[in-house]
């Protein structure tokens, strides 16, 4: 009797076991909000079943995980025929979550759905490990989790290739092994696809099949609005792979982080899921039946990441145009204060720049002064290394009595001029009111300085050749009332022209030329400007090609200056009568004066 009540009682234990064996086999349940179901379901960290039945994974604020599992594990490993091979059993699951970021451009990091062999993560990080792996164990094969990750946020260790707002697969890493951005294709045209956000604050729809025989994946996730599920899923992969990290029983559910600058709240409206059997089917979950979404609180302080890019590349190109227009109009006004050329400037090809005029003679520095004139200051520079190359500028005065017309006059005169015993102009240049001549520096001073100042100096005089080349060794004027011309046509008439001849001479000279040189000169200040000669005419004369013509009484001179009360020997005569005999001469050597003035 002992041995039959033994084999009763096996046979009953052996009853109960195996219905709760064969009840395993299959897992199938569906939760249409959490209300009622907290025991079914169970959270950590920042998870939690909210009283309007939603379950939130995580909340807003900074650097916090949350889980979800279902308190049961599941059954996943089923053998193939008679054999002891074994493959991953199908399954599919299907849930409408909600992401509602922080503001409408900073929300993060996103959560999964996990198969986990413990129905927690213990020691997951947040941020980019999405709460269920961290920087120790992620990629060790000993994890044996399988994740599709909801990401938002594009992780420090992302390739620039890898978007934020994706979907990917992956085993026991962060690394994904296949990814696709989010998207739905459009159940009419199955190639058209249309993009959403993952956080936009509406209601999502995700929905995994996993077919063991054929070990295909099929993940299709789209706004839960639409009216039918698209027909061409967004990922539909082998993932042998699968067999590597499932185990003989699994606990489903989801994982959510946030991150330090970046977080958003994760909920979960409602949740199917079926496995075992040999072609699962879960509930699609109609809006309708399930708890109503959480209000879309983000803070719209921000601007959506493509509008903000787009303002920064508009912003960083309206700079740069800006920049440019400051640069070219910094240009324009330099060339307009002295390098931009006027239209009678451009005849004239030999002009300097201001600044290398500047530089030249130290910022026109009062020790660089080498004389000055009536119309104007004159410098010594120097425009290149060796203090041979030197040159003389001459600054004219703004307010002197020389303007354009006379400045513009003697570039056109002196400038095509080349002769031994003229001072060779070099350039010039117009710098906004200031107008600048530059000549060759005469280290042994001017003309002027050797007929004038240098005898009185040193004593030093001309010799006559050199007189003959230049018409006395007196000023054409002195003190307002004295008029060369006059004096020595007084002389002229009296006979005797000679005394006009430099008396420190002394008898130092040959008289024929003295007279000759003395007849040509009166001839060419002569009032009428019809009766002075070319200097054609002049060279012919002083070469003694041509006799010098008679000049008549009625030259020009002053008749006060022959009169009684002035002196024939010194020719003084009234300032006006005296500008008005020398009108022409005055106006022959208006250039020439004012360019050897000072030099």
């Amino acid at each position: 009797m002992g041995t039959e009540r033994c084999m009763v009682l096996f046979t009953f234990f052996l009853l109960l076991t195996v219905p709760v064996r064969t009840q395993r086999t299959k897992t199938e349940f569906t939760f249409r909000g959490f209300t009622g179901n907290q025991s079914e379901i169970l959270t950590t960290e920042a998870a939690m079943i909210k009283p309007d039945g939603l379950l939130r994974l995580t909340d807003r604020n900074s650097n916090v995980t949350g889980t979800g599992f279902y308190r049961r594990p599941v059954r996943l490993l089923e053998s193939i025929g008679n054999s002891t091979s074994q493959r991953v059993r199908s399954f599919s699951t299907c849930f409408v979550f909600v992401i509602i970021p922080t503001s409408s451009s900073n929300g993060g990091f996103g959560f999964t759905f996990t198969l986990s062999p413990t129905p927690d993560r213990p020691g997951a990080a947040s941020a980019q490990y999405l709460g269920f792996l961290n920087e120790q164990n992620d990629g060790n094969p000993t994890n044996h989790v399988f994740a599709v990750e909801f990401d938002t946020v594009q992780g420090f260790k992302d390739g620039e290739d890898r978007i934020g707002n994706h979907i990917g697969l992956n085993f026991n890493s962060l690394t994904s092994d296949f990814q696709e951005p989010v998207v739905y294709y459009d159940s009419d045209d199955p190639n058209r696809k249309e993009d959403f956000s993952l956080q936009s604050g509406d209601p999502i729809r995700a929905h995994l099949d996993y077919d063991g025989p054929t070990q295909t994946l099929n993940f299709t996730v789209y706004p839960a609005d639409l009216k039918s599920k698209p027909i061409k899923p967004l990922i539909s992969r082998q993932i042998p792979k699968l067999l590597e990290i499932v185990q003989e029983e699994m606990y489903v559910g989801f994982t959510a982080a946030t991150g330090r600058d970046q977080s958003s709240a994760h909920y979960v409206m409602g949740w199917s899921f079926s496995s075992g059997g040999a072609n699962p089917v879960v509930d699609t979950l109609d809006l309708s039946e399930l708890p109503p979404a959480p209000p879309n609180t983000a803070k719209t302080r921000g601007y959506d990441p493509q509008v903000l890019a787009l303002i920064v590349a508009l912003s960083g190109v309206t700079l740069i145009l800006l920049a440019l227009l400051f640069f070219f109009a910094i240009y324009k006004k330099r060339l307009q204060q002295g390098e931009i050329l006027e239209d009678w400037e451009i005849n004239h090809p030999h002009r300097l720049r201001y600044k290398d005029l500047y530089a030249a003679t130290d910022g026109f520095k009062e020790s660089r002064i080498i004389g000055t004139g009536g119309f104007g200051t004159v410098f010594r520079g120097s425009i290149s290394t060796p203090s041979s190359d030197q040159i003389a500028v001459k600054k004219i005065t703004p307010n002197s009595m020389q303007g354009v017309r006379e400045f513009v006059a003697e570039i056109e005169s002196l400038g095509r001029l080349r002769h031994k015993n003229l001072v060779n102009l070099r350039g010039w240049c117009k710098h906004k009111n200031d107008l600048l001549l530059i000549y060759d520096y005469i280290p042994n001073g001017s003309l002027d300085s050797l007929l004038y100042s240098r005898p009185r100096q040193s004593g030093a005089v001309l010799s006559w050749n050199a007189r003959f080349q230049i018409v006395s060794g007196r000023r054409p004027t002195d003190s307002g009332t004295f008029f060369l011309a006059d004096w020595v046509m007084e002389l002229r008439a009296s006979g005797e022209i000679l005394p006009a001849v430099d008396p420190r001479l002394g008898s130092g000279y040959d008289r024929g030329e003295a007279k000759l040189a003395l007849s040509v000169g009166l001839l060419c200040c002569h009032q009428r400007p019809a009766s002075r000669p070319s200097m054609r005419m002049v060279l012919r004369y002083l070469n003694g090609d041509e006799d010098v013509p008679e000049i008549d009484d009625h030259w020009g001179y002053s008749d006060y200056s022959r009169s009684d009360s002035g002196s024939k020997f010194e020719g003084y005569v009234s300032s006006d009568k005296a500008s008005s005999s020398v009108a022409s001469f005055s106006i022959t050597r208006i250039s020439s004066s004012s360019v050897m003035s000072g030099r």
